[in-house]
């Protein structure tokens, strides 16, 4: 499939030129008028104004002398996310001006007037030119304009302008009561689970955002707002960073990857990523793009992070375009719902992408990182003040998100473990305490504590000079009897010498006169370590 897998440029494609075909009909109709071919019939005027209605316009539309009158250049349309696109508008203006000779000239000029409008997809399935109903099943897909939510981006204007936006917003409604606001989208002609994916927020880039983006409102919720939220978050988190406490509660200004088990091979196995703090640019008030602003990538060859100098990115912008929803009806507590995260690579483009570890730095943050700053509730971009809150009461401020038609695919989630600080200083009064581990827990741990400490570490290899052995983590069994089973699995041993182990382990092989013998054992079970006197910390 084109575009990696997007549809989303042939889909506004298909429907920009659809627009601009109805316009060159409108003007040959308008033209055609103009030249006498006047319409007959009873409802011919209705209908007629309908065809020419995205070239001319006038109000009263059938009056002999409308109040209003003018020609539209060839409308544009902008599509910025799965929720809302860009609708340009470009009436020409004539005035009248006195010549040198006495006589009147007209003068025209053209205004430029765009609205967000929303719109919704929908599709009709359809099994047609069939022989006894044996047709294959094709998608019909119908993209819909909302024209009467339109609303006008910006407001300096003078008088002139002013009174045409306000007709303009008649025309609005116009142009729908005409039926200029249903268009053909992509058909699909393919079983349900081959659909093609149309993300439009995909294509988003930096001249989209700075175009606009500003002045949107995230769910009523000012962009100023969630920005300033985020950024004591930020401070937050830096200091908390700085007491090396507990490590992913500050993942939103420092992560490192030590923190997390069973990681992919995809992503960076060993890294500290530093970010200043993060932005958010409304596509539309219902989805934001998620701005991380990475200030400095250090890239270790090992979990000891001793590396001297470290491979080094720095001073990168990593953009996920995601849908946000309100928690709270009348608090008004926005959270991200990091589900529907996608990567937007044409966001802050920099040669530093193209970068060999870039793709696994973008893998890591779209998986483990997302899921590390759910885990600690950074997935809240704003929650007001007692004060603000408890001005906002009632149902009026507070609207079901009904989403139909996005077509985008959730994010994968990482398989990391993650490690939480859970047990800190606490005063509980008169109240006791109860800690507990499981068998599981105490396995992980053993494991965290070997991919961090290194291959060279006592707790993966140890070496001297009678023979070599290679571990896998420790694994423990934990007993009714106050006793546990430690259990080291899959151990090899090198030795030089007769007799090595002389009854130290029982093993299944023997070392046979001086050769050199590998004895592989499947799982060596240290039954006498026990613990009768010491508790096992971890």
């Amino acid at each position: 499939m084109c575009f990696q897998g997007n549809s989303a440029s042939l889909s506004s494609t298909y429907v920009k030129h659809q627009l601009a075909a109805l316009w060159e009909n409108a003007k040959s109709c308008a033209l055609d008028t103009t030249k006498g071919g006047a319409p007959t019939g009873i409802n011919a005027p209705v209908k007629s104004a309908y065809t020419r209605a995205l070239y001319e316009y006038q109000y009263p539309s059938v009056s002999q002398s409308p109040s209003f009158q003018t020609t539209f250049d060839q409308p544009e349309l902008t599509f910025l996310c799965d929720h809302e696109a860009i609708l340009s508008l470009k009436p020409f203006m004539r005035s009248t001006a006195p010549a040198m000779n006495g006589a009147a000239t007209q003068a025209s000029s053209q205004l430029v007037f765009r609205y967000r409008v929303p719109f919704e997809r929908t599709s009709v399935k359809d099994r047609s030119f069939g022989i006894d109903g044996n047709a294959p099943v094709h998608t019909i897909r119908m993209l819909t304009l909302k024209l009467e939510e339109a609303t006008l981006i910006g407001s300096m204007m003078d008088q002139e302008q002013a009174t045409t936006r306000s007709h303009l917003r008649r025309y609005l409604g116009f142009l729908q009561e005409s039926g200029h606001h249903i268009f053909f989208d992509l058909p699909e002609f393919a079983a349900r689970e081959k659909v093609s994916l149309t993300d439009y927020a995909l294509a988003c880039d930096d001249t989209k955002l700075d175009q606009y983006s500003k002045g949107v409102s995230v769910l009523g919720t000012p962009i100023d707002r969630i920005d300033s939220f985020l950024e004591t978050q930020w401070a937050a988190a830096r200091n908390l960073a700085s007491e090396k406490r507990d490590g992913l509660a500050a993942s939103i200004a420092v992560f490192d990857t030590r923190w997390l088990l069973n990681r992919p091979a995809h992503t960076l196995c060993h890294a500290r990523i530093e970010f200043n703090a993060p932005e958010i640019k409304a596509l539309c008030s219902r989805e934001v793009v998620l701005c991380f602003k990475v200030r400095r990538v250090a890239v270790f060859s090992s979990a000891a992070f001793s590396d001297d100098p470290p491979l080094i990115l720095d001073d990168l912008t990593i953009a996920f375009v995601m849908n946000v929803m309100k928690y709270d009806s009348k608090i008004g507590i926005l959270e991200l719902d990091f589900s529907t995260a996608r990567y937007i690579p044409g966001i802050s483009p920099s040669a530093k992408k193209e970068h060999p570890q870039f793709p696994s730095l973008v893998a890591l943050l779209s998986t483990e990182y997302l899921d590390a700053l759910l885990s600690y509730s950074y997935h809240v971009i704003y929650r007001p003040s007692i004060h603000t809150a408890t001005s906002s009461v009632g149902s009026e401020y507070w609207q079901p998100i009904h989403q139909v038609g996005n077509d985008y695919r959730p994010r994968s989630h990482g398989r990391t473990l993650i490690w939480f600080e859970r047990i800190r200083d606490i005063s509980l009064s008169a109240c006791d305490q109860v800690v507990t581990l499981s068998e599981d827990a105490i396995n992980f741990y053993f494991r965290s504590l070997q991919i961090r400490s290194g291959q060279d570490h006592p707790l993966s290899r140890w070496t001297n000079d009678k023979f070599t052995a290679t571990f896998n983590p420790i694994t423990i069994r934990l007993l009714t009897n106050r006793k546990v089973i430690v259990t080291q699995n899959k151990m090899v041993h090198t030795s030089l010498s007769d007799h090595f182990w002389n009854d130290k382990v029982t093993g299944t092989s023997q070392v046979v006169g001086s050769s050199l013998q590998w004895y592989n054992f499947d799982s060596v079970t240290l039954q006498r370590w026990l613990f009768p006197n010491h508790h096992l910390r971890v």
